[in-house]
């Protein structure tokens, strides 16, 4: 299933809290908004789908790997 791109509630709702973000987060960010409902592997995932065809950058601060929404025009 490597590449796949398909739509479930846990996707919907890591996208919608990453929307409404307007600064760099963690996958550890999105786990604490999400309440705790999500696994982090599938955060994790979610994260690096997301910085691989271009939608989230990807960079490390302070040994953080944090994630920012790019620009979409």
């Amino acid at each position: 299933m490597s590449g796949t791109n398909y739509r479930t509630k846990q996707r919907d709702h890591i996208q919608s809290v990453i929307q409404s973000t307007s600064s760099a987060f963690t996958a550890k960010d999105l786990y604490l908004a999400l309440g705790r409902k999500i696994g982090l592997v599938t955060i994790y995932r979610f994260l690096e789908q997301k910085s691989s065809d271009g939608t989230l950058l990807k960079f490390s601060e302070n040994e953080n790997t944090m994630f920012t929404k790019l620009k979409q025009t």
